[in-house]
């Protein structure tokens, strides 16, 4: 209990902190923005600019909480502690669906929010490839799990850079920032849909997540309680569909976050899922909110690829994890 407050009041002044450098701090204007704002004289570039950042923020408190949580639901369900979305493939099977849609006119068609429909198909069909892939003997060996998914992935990115190289559609060529990560989302329509559509599956996730502690025990364990592990295997894989083919639609391919976050509350408040869901959603997001923040902040008067800033991170996290065979 001492720890889960302690972890609330750090998280909850990480997010304060976080969110104040992101909204007023850049090494252009030096806080001149923010002391405009005290003295009540922002301009209209200054509107412009805290209104640009702020839909940076909460894309990206967004994007951080489904991509963690989908990392989290993947390493109960596997019982592998390198799953997440974009290591299994998910995140790039995501991101062929939608580029498909985009290569064939169809979404230009069906408007905007068919986006997420070609992302959640594209996320389906890779999580089914990789977990058919992995099963050896009728059990699924979680390093032929994570082959799988590095596997599928690749194939599947490389569809994309090849859907890319022959398109002749300006919108595709446009989106080549969007295959590193890219927070630049401006349409308050989609952070809508998108937001009420993850409130929609963490309230299915809630009623449901007291399995995920049996089922990180092991099927024996699961099938001795009553439990039907593939009911609640295939539940729990529409559901990460949902929340990654999302969070591809839009903002790109964002990796290792449902690596990092998980992993580093897990070590700090224990195996629960119930507590662990909730910290996922606000730790992923204001990871998140750093990372965008160091984006600008690296190189002045350039903004790096938030996949990029992830990677650097979350890369030698994994190898460390991979060392020390956890």
């Amino acid at each position: 209990m001492k720890k889960t407050i302690m972890t609330t009041c750090v998280l909850f002044f990480l997010l304060l902190f976080s969110v104040f450098f992101s909204l007023f701090f850049s090494f252009n204007d030096n806080f001149s923005i923010f002391f405009n704002f005290l003295n009540n004289s922002l301009s209209g570039n200054d509107l412009l600019i805290l209104k640009i950042r702020l839909f940076r923020i909460i894309t990206a408190f967004l994007i951080g909480g489904l991509l963690s949580v989908s990392g989290m639901i993947f390493q109960a369900i596997t019982r592998n502690p390198l799953a997440e979305p974009y290591l299994l493939g998910t995140s790039s099977g995501a991101g062929l669906g939608l580029c498909i849609g985009i290569y064939f006119g169809i979404i230009k068609v069906l408007g905007y929010w068919s986006l997420m429909m070609f992302s959640f198909s594209g996320a389906v069909i890779s999580i089914f490839l990789v977990f058919s892939l992995s099963y050896f003997k009728g059990r699924s060996d979680p390093l032929r799990l994570i082959l799988s998914g590095v596997i599928v992935g690749s194939i599947f990115s490389a569809v994309m850079v090849f859907l890319l190289s022959i398109s002749k559609t300006s919108e595709f060529h446009g989106i080549m920032g969007w295959f590193l990560g890219d927070l630049e989302v401006f349409r308050i329509d989609l952070i809508l849909i998108l937001s009420v559509l993850s409130l929609i599956v963490y309230l299915l996730i809630l009623p449901t997540i007291k399995y995920l502690d049996v089922m990180s025990l092991g099927d024996t364990s699961s099938l001795s309680l009553g439990i039907d592990i593939n009911k609640i295997r295939s539940l729990y894989f529409v559901l990460i569909s949902v929340l990654v083919g999302g969070a591809v639609s839009l903002t790109g391919i964002i990796g290792f976050i449902g690596l990092i976050i998980p992993h580093i509350f897990r070590r700090i408040l224990g195996p629960k899922h119930k507590p662990l869901f909730f910290f996922c959603i606000f730790g992923g997001g204001i990871f998140l909110i750093v990372c965008e923040l160091i984006s600008r902040l690296v190189i002045p008067g350039v903004i790096i690829p938030i996949g990029v800033i992830t990677a650097l991170v979350g890369g030698p996290y994994f190898l460390t994890l991979l060392r020390k065979g956890r």
